[in-house]
């Protein structure tokens, strides 16, 4: 993703200049999110979460980045746990506003632009890439018309604000704690005011769509409170109508608009509850009041009409009624039966993975103040060793797994910010950005144990593949399916603008899932009936994408971008400003051909798949295809040539996903190349803005060296990743709410603990010295198997493995080895010898 300081100031502008913006409303700022009155007295003594796996505090949240996410892989809510003001901000994933390009390229009527795409390959072969990219950029890449929400954006539902009104003030507030119990999805808030304390539960119905708030009062003080929703504006167009429903109800209902009005805006409605038990609930203007209340249920659901078989054609529903049913749907199963079911879905998932790091701690230290103690100790320096905090590691292990439970177990797949965002207009979009965050997003769910959760990125490739051929085959003239840097949930695919560069090869990095998918659950009927129809298309895209480099006789891929660097052909190119974008055969173009093909000879030989054409052109091709180089100074060359970085330490490590997440090269097949890698990481987390040093790149490095069996390198990326600069006080990370970080960095930490893409279940790899002891349970290696272990002294104790399929394995810890062969759910134990 581009880091665009300026462009919240330039958006502000341009809605000025177009006169645009409701001078009327109030400004959406966290001000407006405001949890507590700043003058409120906190008093008493911390109230400890025995739980490991819960965040816990001892404020509420007073801006948006420090409440707590809840979701159900469709609807997701962001808790604050307030006391005077309270507020339950929600999002639906089908809330997006659509692509604002041109109608033509919006529904796939697009140009053949096969003579320019040949007149750019000339270009870049000359050596002429300035000349190439302006080529592009005039011909190529097609403009939004607003470059915020080009392809689309993800935006909020809207707000459920909740107002308190309490006898005895809320000025003196004792044992305050709001916390998340990670391995149940379920906030609650608990404080005492005078002689009353007040709790707070929260959770969302796992097939409803549905937000529960339980409130109870225990002593002489009651429940008295209004609720209203409220959704934030930029244009008059987008206010929406609030309003009540009876006695005990309001609404919130509108229509998704951008700065225009289209005909296919997705409408929304949401519907709010109250029923007491004591006291009384009135409903009168689109607020609720409600007083006297010794406990209070408030049920919030939300529906939209998005039309997921025709994004552009919105559904003709009554959402309102919609809404109203699901919270009857949740009146008939009750509070009891609806928390159960929805703890269960969630614990489920979260309970196959237990993980233990360093000696057992209490959770007695608030999540904030630990991260904060834990980001004061700069680097792997001695005294962060000797105060290192091992359950800190292990709840943000945990919150990737939380994460991708609670925004991706639905049918949709999440977009960049993951199920929950509070903006009109979030940062990049809050789109589908396919040249690292939509892949990183995934990353832990296999090795985790949450396959189930990796479905969904495979059904946004199947709904995105119509739109995909198209762009492939009108546009650039080639077979299968092509997909850029970005899209939306309309799923309208084209080469947009920006980002700055031409790149198209974002479907193939997607499809790469497809084959891990297999290997880790062995689902033949998936790869079958899913996976491999999308597999194939594109590895035919990557065929025809091909072309022979006059220059050496190798086939390469292009023209194409390396995600998001530059490059000078010579050095005095730099004044001029001539800088390269694109090239043919970049590393990570090759890199990704070389995964795609191979996934695909392997995946026709599990299917019996006889005398297929495609995997012919595939042997046909692969002796010929480009490899990576490195270059004269021994670092990993991005391009085709020599050519000079635009950036040295750019935060991108594109041309090395063939260590990582890919498996083309490894320390015994290409030990060069490895020491390649590491200069170049070397060089790129030099940067303060470089590689290493923003939370997914951070994410990233920790599996990268894990791979190389640098342990110590993955330890100090994992310390670097204890940064108030890198993740907020609830632990999400920061810049734009980009959750891919907290996902790739559960990656890396699996990745120290077990690998198994060299053909071999190999036992901690990369296991620091701080980690001298600990235990792990329910990790998955290739072949399905579970594996779990115990460690002490840094040296393997136990070890059990459990096949989810059958079949036969080889086992490695160190220098020992062992072959295994299990039947379907057999479990054997190893000792530190790997003997049974």
């Amino acid at each position: 993703m581009m880091i665009k300081k300026k462009c919240w100031l330039t958006l502000v502008l341009v809605l000025l200049a177009q006169g645009g913006v409701d001078a009327k409303r109030e400004p959406w700022t966290s001000t407006k999110l405001e949890g507590y009155d700043r003058k409120a007295v906190f008093t008493g003594e911390p109230q400890s979460e025995e739980s490991a796996n819960t965040l816990w505090f001892e404020r509420p949240a007073s801006r948006w980045e420090q409440a707590l996410p809840i979701g159900n892989g469709t609807f997701g809510a962001m808790v604050f746990g307030g006391i005077e003001k309270d507020v339950i901000q929600f999002n639906h994933l089908e809330l997006w506003l659509p692509p604002t390009a041109d109608e033509k390229y919006i529904f796939g009527k697009l140009p053949d632009k096969t003579k320019t795409v040949d007149q750019v390959r000339k270009l870049l072969f000359d050596g002429k890439a300035h000349e190439a990219h302006q080529l592009i950029d005039s011909e190529l890449l097609v403009k939004a018309n607003n470059r915020f929400q080009g392809m689309g954006s993800y935006v909020t539902f809207g707000l459920l604000e909740f107002d308190y009104d309490y006898s005895s003030g809320a000025k003196k507030v004792q044992n305050y704690v709001r916390a998340l119990d990670l391995s149940t999805g379920v906030t609650h808030t608990r404080y005492t005011l005078d002689k009353t304390t007040y709790q707070r539960e929260t959770f969302i119905a796992d097939d409803l769509n549905v937000v529960a708030i339980r409130m109870k009062a225990s002593g002489p003080d009651t429940i008295s409170t209004t609720l209203h929703f409220s959704r934030p504006v930029n244009f008059p167009h987008q206010k929406p109508a609030t309003g009540s429903l009876g006695d005990h109800g309001i609404f919130l209902k509108g229509a998704a608009h951008g700065q225009k009005k289209t005909a296919y805006d997705t409408s929304y409605a949401a519907v709010a509850r109250a029923f007491t038990v004591g006291g009384k609930v009135e409903s009168k203007g689109g607020v609720l009041s409600v007083s006297g209340a010794r406990e209070l249920l408030v049920i919030m659901s939300g529906s939209t009409n998005f039309n997921k078989n025709d994004s552009y054609k919105p559904l003709d529903r009554d959402l309102i009624k919609d809404s109203e049913l699901l919270l009857k749907a949740f009146q008939k199963m009750g509070w009891e039966k609806s928390r159960a079911a929805a703890v269960g879905a969630h614990s489920e998932l979260f309970d196959r993975v237990q993980l233990r790091l360093g000696p057992k701690k209490k959770n007695d230290i608030p999540t904030d103040k630990r991260l904060a103690r834990s980001s004061s100790m700069k680097g792997i320096r001695q005294s962060h060793r000797e105060n290192y905090d091992g359950l800190l590691d292990e709840q943000l292990f945990q919150l990737g797994r939380y994460i991708l439970i609670t925004s991706a177990r639905g049918e949709m797949g999440p977009p960049l910010s993951g199920l929950w965002n509070s903006e009109l207009m979030p940062m990049w979009s809050g789109d589908y950005h396919h040249n690292i965050n939509t892949q990183m997003y995934y990353w832990p769910a296999e090795v985790t144990n949450l396959s189930e959760c990796h479905e969904s990125y495979v059904g946004m490739m199947e709904r995105q593949l119509p739109s995909a051929k198209k762009l492939a085959s009108k546009m650039l003239g080639c077979r299968g399916a092509a997909v850029g840097v970005l899209n939306g949930m309309h799923h309208s695919i084209f080469p947009s603008k920006p980002p700055r560069a031409f790149w198209v090869m974002g479907g193939a990095w997607c499809a790469t899932h497809i084959m891990d998918h297999y290997r880790f659950g062995m689902d033949r009927e998936f790869l079958k009936e899913r996976g491999f129809p999308v597999l194939k298309e594109h590895v035919m895209f990557c065929l025809d994408w091909m072309v022979e480099d006059p220059r050496t006789g190798k086939l390469v891929l292009g023209p194409d971008a390396s995600p998001e660097n530059t490059f000078l052909v010579k050095e005095e190119d730099r004044a001029k400003k001539r800088w390269g974008q694109e090239d043919m055969g970049t590393a990570m173009d090759q890199q990704l051909a070389w995964q795609l093909f191979q996934d695909y000879l392997e995946a026709s030989e599990v299917l019996g798949v006889k005398d297929d054409a495609v995997a012919r052109e595939i042997n046909k091709v692969l002796p010929r295809l480009e490899t990576t180089h490195l270059r004269a100074d021994g670092r990993i060359r991005e391009w085709s040539r020599d050519y000079i970085d635009g950036e040295p330490m750019h935060r991108h490590v594109s041309h090395l996903f063939a260590f990582y997440p890919g498996y083309q090269f490894n320390t015994a097949n290409a030990p060069k190349l490895v020491e390649g890698a590491r200069k170049t990481l070397e060089v790129r987390s030099q940067s303060e803005r470089g590689a290493g040093k923003i939370g997914w790149s951070i994410s990233w490095l920790v599996a990268l060296h894990a791979r190389f069996y640098d342990v110590e390198k993955s330890f100090e990326y994992i310390t670097r990743y204890h940064s108030e600069k890198v993740i907020h006080p609830n632990l999400m990370g920061k810049g734009g709410n980009a959750l891919e970080q907290s996902a790739g960095f559960t990656a890396g930490i699996s990745e120290m603990l077990l690998q198994s893409h060299r053909g071999e279940i190999e036992l901690l790899p990369a296991l620091p010295e701080v980690w001298s002891e600990g235990e792990v349970s329910g990790l998955v290696a290739r072949g399905a198997f579970e594996v779990s272990m115990a460690w002490e002294g840094g040296k393997l104790i136990n070890a059990s493995i459990t096949s989810k399929h059958g079949g036969s394995c080889q086992v490695r810890y160190k220098d020992q080895k062992v072959s295994l062969k299990l039947q379907k759910g057999e479990k054997l134990k190893l000792n530190h010898k790997l003997s049974l």
